[in-house]
């Protein structure tokens, strides 16, 4: 009985091991489970309207940062002033109001850390930010910049001389 048992755990631990490894799961686009609350006209307005108050308030570059994307055990929420002027729920981003030049630039990561993880790569396979065309079609926000590059676009503003506004939430 007990050669016959060994037998059959063996035989079920061969099979374990020639089966074939699972699949790699492909890393999913922003887009792929999100959209926007609105049409990307709707927040362009809005970036637009914010952009006019600033002008008659004195223009300069208005930084309104994304939250963090460490969420502490909890659900990801965007802030509100990010989120209403973007319809995005990007963590660890920065939009900048330009209202001498009458633009919105996003700086935002290449990629999101919260689906990022060497140690579980089918449960956390990654998912492109900065690296995704579609954020900047679908947003409407065409100027989409890595944001490591902010540090540099502060310093620049500031050595013109630059008003900087920033929306401390």
């Amino acid at each position: 009985m007990f050669v016959v048992k060994a037998a059959l755990v063996t035989l079920g631990a061969s099979a374990f091991l020639a089966a074939p490894a699972p699949a790699q799961t492909p890393e999913e686009r922003f887009f792929d489970w999100t959209d926007l609350p609105f049409d990307e006209a709707v927040f362009a307005g809005r970036r637009a309207r914010m952009i006019d108050a600033l002008r008659a308030d004195g223009g300069g570059v208005f930084l309104v940062p994304a939250r963090t994307g460490v969420s502490h055990g909890f659900t990801f929420r965007q802030t509100d002033d990010f989120l209403y002027l973007t319809g995005l729920e990007t963590p660890d981003a920065v939009l900048a109001l330009d209202a001498d030049a009458r633009t919105a630039t996003l700086f935002v990561p290449p990629r999101d850390a919260r689906f990022e993880s060497a140690a579980r790569p089918n449960d956390f396979p990654g998912r492109p930010l900065g690296d995704d065309p579609e954020l900047a079609r679908r947003s409407g926000l065409a100027d989409v910049r890595p944001i490591d590059a902010l540090g540099d676009a502060v310093a620049a503003w500031v050595a013109k001389g630059r008003t900087l506004r920033v929306d401390a939430g």
